[in-house]
């Protein structure tokens, strides 16, 4: 069950508890700078030009690859003089490496060096990466910026700066084009037009592991259910279905994410909130009941679900509540 009804839609607010706007503009320039140079080194697995090899599997069963760990360094590099960060768990060492270093005391940098590990290592594209910013004081992402290495675009978000896209040259780290303001998909949920982006079809146990969230019929329950409603889609990488929503292509409905490996799974909320979109979230209890909580807080929740408006997100979370009762 679920312990209330509620939405949130996009927020767009001042700025951090501490060092104001400077620490504001320092943290979305380290973000996407983190962002471009990962990009450039994950390219060279996905154009083929270096290959890519399973290096670890996970307690959660997903993968680590070189690329993973090569990231997981450059971005410590960029963002841990200047901020306490959390690179999945892919680059160890990162906080006994900066911990000397005068950093912001409230922000704490999220990364995910490679979002959609297995879709490297099975030679497929759609695999993008990520940084991002959680202010532990007010328990909210901030800002948040993903990269799409193949495509070289970039999509971003602040607390008060709505979700653009821009192109750079990953070989020189240029902006190539303008930044465009983006904004969901302004069409109802449709049987045939519209989809919803899920992470995984199966069942996923987050804390390394050790605390499942949907079991395997409430998963089954819960999939079969929203593509009752409409057309449902398999891409093996939360940034990508949350900058599906966001970049409001026609047909980009709602995302859902199951399978939360950390926190950097679900900063995409805050470019769908930005873009005009909506989200709710939710935790699973250790009485298995599911309690609604803030979906800007990416480290409380288990399930998150954005959408392009208030209604396709209630349909969605509608269809959680059915599966899980």
């Amino acid at each position: 069950m679920f312990s209330k009804i509620s939405y949130r839609q996009r927020s767009l607010n001042v700025s951090f508890t501490e060092g104001g706007p400077l620490t504001k503009k320092l943290l979305s320039q380290k973000c996407r700078e983190a962002v471009i140079e990962m990009m450039r080194n994950l390219r060279r697995y996905q154009l083929h030009q270096v290959a890519a090899n399973v290096r670890e599997v996970k307690k959660d069963h997903s993968f680590l690859s070189q690329a993973d760990t090569q990231n997981g360094d450059i971005a410590a590099n960029i963002l841990g003089p200047h901020f306490r960060t959390s690179i999945e768990d892919k680059s160890p060492g990162v906080e006994e490496k900066f911990s000397g270093m005068s950093r912001n005391p409230d922000i704490l940098a999220l990364v995910d060096s490679v979002d959609g590990t297995r879709l490297v290592l099975l030679h497929m594209p759609g695999s993008v990466v990520i940084a991002a910013g959680y202010d532990e004081t007010r328990k909210i992402v901030t800002a948040c910026c993903m990269g799409d290495p193949l495509t070289s675009f970039i999509w971003e978000a602040d607390e008060d700066v709505p979700t653009t896209r821009s192109r750079t040259d990953l070989t020189r780290g240029d902006n190539i084009s303008s930044e465009t303001r983006v904004h969901v998909w302004d069409a109802p949920l449709s049987r045939r037009q519209s989809v919803v982006f899920f992470d995984v079809s199966d069942t996923f146990a987050t804390d390394g592991g050790k605390r499942l969230v949907l079991n395997d019929d409430q998963m089954e329950r819960f999939f079969i259910g929203v593509n009752r409603k409409t057309r449902t889609m398999i891409t093996l990488c939360n940034g990508l279905n949350q900058i599906a929503v966001a970049d409001g292509g026609f047909g980009a409905l709602a995302s859902v994410t199951t399978a939360k490996g950390g926190p950097w799974d679900v900063v995409g909320v805050r470019l769908v909130l930005n873009a005009g979109g909506a989200a709710r979230a939710f935790r699973m209890n250790p009485d298995r009941h599911l309690e609604e909580v803030d979906p800007l807080d990416v480290v409380a929740l288990d399930i998150l679900i954005t959408g392009n408006s208030p209604a396709s997100v209630n349909a969605i979370a509608d269809e959680l509540h059915a599966a899980v009762r």
